[in-house]
This record gives C-alpha cells, sequence and structure tokens, in this order.
C-alpha cells in the first residue's frame, strides 16, 4: 500500500505549542459561533486537533494574548464552523480525554495509558454545469445540493469510482488506511451541513483509532503511517463529475472534495515526541 501522505499538502499550524502559553490565556474563552455564544475552558485548548483549532481561532493565538474572549462581550467571532458540530466535537473530545476505553488500540499496548483518535473533515463545494442554453436557477442548485446530501456516506463516490474503473488514484490509498485504522467501507457521515448561503456541504467523522486484535507488523505499519498526521492535519483534493437529469433537464455536477485529515493522541503522549 502505498502512503497517501505523499499525496498530502500539510497545513502550516501556529498551534503546534500552544501548551506553553495556556496560563496567559483567558480562563473561560468566549467564542460566538455563527450568532451562538459557545464556552471553552483553556484546558480544552490542550486536547483539540489543529485544524479545529484554526476554525474556532482564525486569527490564531494574539486575541487570546490580548485577553480577548475573556467575557460574553469581546468574544471571538467565528463562523468557519456550524455551531451544533463545534458543540458536537467538544463534547467528543472531552470524552476521549476523561476515557482510556481503547484497550485494543496500537498506541495503548505501545504506550500504555494513551489513546488515539481520527478526524476527518470534508469540504464538498458543488458546481452545477448546464448541458443546454439555458441558466441554472436557485432552485436547481437547490435540488442538485440535497441529492448530494443525501448520499451520505464517507467513501461513497470513491468506492463507486474505484468499481468503475482499474485506475489507481491516491484517493484509494488513503480509503484504505482509513478502513484499516477504524473507519468502515460503510460508514455514514456523524455530522453534515449545508453551508449557509453556498452550494456547499461540510462532514465529519471522528472514530477511535484502532487495529487488529491480534498486532502484527501491518498493524504498526498503518499505525505508524497515521502518526504521520498527529499534531500535522493535512489536506487531499480531487474533483468527482457527474450527470444528473433534473426536471427534465440534464446537467452535469461537479463535486470539488477536500479531506482535511488530524490524528489526535490523549494521555501520557510523552514517548511518542520521538516518532
Amino acid at each position: 500500500m502505498s502512503t497517501p501522505i505523499t499525496n498530502t499538502e500539510t497545513v502550516d499550524s501556529v498551534f503546534s505549542n500552544i501548551g506553553d502559553f495556556i496560563d496567559s490565556f483567558p480562563a473561560r474563552i468566549h467564542v460566538n459561533t455563527r450568532g451562538k455564544l459557545i464556552v471553552i475552558h483553556r484546558t480544552e485548548l490542550n486536547f483539540l486537533p489543529e485544524c479545529l483549532l484554526a476554525l474556532i481561532l482564525p486569527n490564531g493565538l494574539q486575541p487570546l494574548f490580548e485577553n480577548k474572549g475573556a467575557t460574553r462581550e469581546t468574544a471571538l467571532p467565528c463562523t468557519r464552523i456550524d455551531p451544533s458540530v463545534l458543540s458536537w466535537l467538544l463534547n467528543s473530545f472531552q470524552k476521549l480525554t476523561r476515557d482510556t476505553y481503547l484497550q485494543s488500540n496500537w498506541i495503548s499496548q505501545s504506550f500504555p495509558g494513551t489513546s488515539a483518535s481520527i478526524l476527518l473533515i470534508e469540504y464538498c463545494d458543488i458546481f452545477v454545469v448546464p448541458q443546454d442554453l439555458k441558466p441554472v436557477t436557485l432552485e436547481l442548485k437547490k435540488e442538485v445540493l440535497n441529492n448530494v446530501l443525501r448520499q451520505n456516506k464517507v467513501f461513497q463516490d470513491l468506492l463507486e469510482r474505484k468499481s468503475d474503473s482499474n485506475s489507481s488514484f491516491p484517493e484509494y490509498a488513503l480509503m484504505d488506511l482509513l478502513c484499516c485504522s477504524g473507519f468502515s467501507a460503510k460508514d455514514k457521515w456523524m455530522k453534515r451541513i449545508k453551508e449557509p448561503g453556498r452550494t456547499s456541504i461540510c462532514s465529519y467523522n471522528l472514530v477511535c483509532m484502532r487495529c487488529s486484535d491480534l498486532k502484527t507488523d501491518q498493524d504498526d505499519s498503518i499505525s505508524y503511517k497515521l502518526l504521520l498526521f498527529w499534531r500535522k492535519p493535512s489536506s487531499k483534493c480531487w474533483w468527482i463529475p457527474s450527470t444528473q437529469k433534473l426536471n427534465g433537464r440534464t446537467v452535469r455536477v461537479w463535486k470539488r472534495k477536500t479531506w482535511v485529515l488530524e490524528v489526535n493522541v490523549f494521555g501520557n503522549d510523552s514517548p511518542l515526541q520521538s516518532l
């Protein structure tokens, strides 16, 4: 299996040493998430993946150094994620930091007292191209958007393209890697949100990283590959074309999918510093 990491772009981050500055931030950080106030305790920032921190704090750490977000009146603006999704992710990561239930996990076996999760985010931008001279109406775009929204399986497009083609694409290696470490080929997105004012859908999945119960050399290889995504969120973008017939019209639909993947390690992770 070729590693998909050579086919991704690593996202530069200002959050890699956030733990060194935690005590300089407000104890309770108020975030105005698309009109809804969400309060995050500063210690939670230690356990959140960097790709999520980038959504919560689009201006980096500087506002926190200036004590912004300490009160409702100085709440930090956050427009890049839906408030219901942010609340779900915060609750999920709080649970992961409290529980150590990954006893069969490679991370736990090799480094007792640790566990790991995989966060996968998909940004799907949809473009509708007519096959006739008529303009694309807003109603037509909404119908295409709803059709895509109903296709809620994580790997649906990749599996369909793989069955229709003998070609090899880097995305297949990434899919195989994920399916060996916590995901299933039949998985559905846990959260799916239509972005306001756009023909776009954001989807989210958070799974416990695992390998087989009987630890093998292949498990070691898979886990080490995934650990390269630890504190290094990476993205992969590709296009998927299709043809749809809606209300008597044939249109070409292009989906631009961007996956952001990051592995999070919880607990006594100091032995992993050397990896």
